[in-house]
C-alpha cells in the first residue's frame, strides 16, 4: 500500500509523520534502507555536474524520473532510522560516457541532506530494477540484515512487488 493510498483510506488515524512512518515501515525497524535508481540528469551548476532527476525529467527509456523523490524519502527513513545503513543503487547505461554512477549522485544528495557518509553505502553493480533487487538479496546475506526498506516510486511498486 502507497503512503497516499494509505492517507486516502486511514485519514483520521494519522496523528504525526513519525506514526505514519512506524505504520508504513509495518513497525519494524530496517537494517538497511536501499534507494532505488530513476535516473539522473544533467545540472551544470552541481559540482558533479548531475543530480536526480525530477518528476519533470524523463529517464533513458523516456519514463519519468522522479529520483529526487528517493532521495528525499531515503533520507527521511535515515532520519527515523539511526542505525540502519542507507544503500545507493546502480550504475548508469551511460557510465563509459564518462556519467557518475546513480548510486553516487544520490548518495551525494543523501549527505548533503545530513547524513553522515558512514551510513551510505554504494552498490554500482546493477542497471536495472531487476540486478538491482538481486544485489539488494546479496547484500542482505552478506551483511546479515534481516529486515531490509526498498525505497521505490508508485509507478515501479507493483513490478518490485511481482519480481519480489
Amino acid at each position: 500500500m502507497t503512503t497516499r493510498e494509505y492517507m486516502k483510506e486511514n485519514p483520521k488515524k494519522i496523528e504525526s509523520p513519525e506514526k505514519t512512518i512506524e505504520e508504513i515501515f509495518g513497525h519494524q525497524k530496517p537494517d538497511a534502507v536501499f534507494a532505488t535508481s530513476m535516473d539522473i540528469t544533467e545540472e551544470p551548476s552541481k559540482k558533479e555536474g548531475y543530480k536526480s532527476g525530477s518528476y519533470a525529467d524523463l529517464d533513458i527509456c523516456g519514463l519519468l524520473s522522479g529520483g529526487k523523490a528517493i532521495v528525499i524519502a531515503t533520507t527521511e527513513a535515515a532520519k527515523h532510522f539511526p542505525k540502519a545503513m542507507i544503500v545507493t543503487n546502480s550504475q548508469d547505461r551511460g557510465v563509459s560516457q564518462g556519467r557518475p554512477t546513480h548510486a553516487h549522485i544520490y548518495a551525494e544528495e543523501i549527505k548533503d541532506l545530513g547524513v553522515p557518509k558512514e551510513r551510505i553505502v554504494l552498490q554500482e553493480n546493477s542497471i536495472n530494477t531487476i540486478t538491482e533487487l538481486v544485489e539488494i538479496i546479496k547484500m542482505a546475506a552478506k551483511n546479515g540484515w534481516q529486515n531490509v526498506a526498498i525505497i521505490v516510486n508508485d509507478f515501479h511498486r507493483k513490478r518490485t512487488e511481482e519480481i519480489l
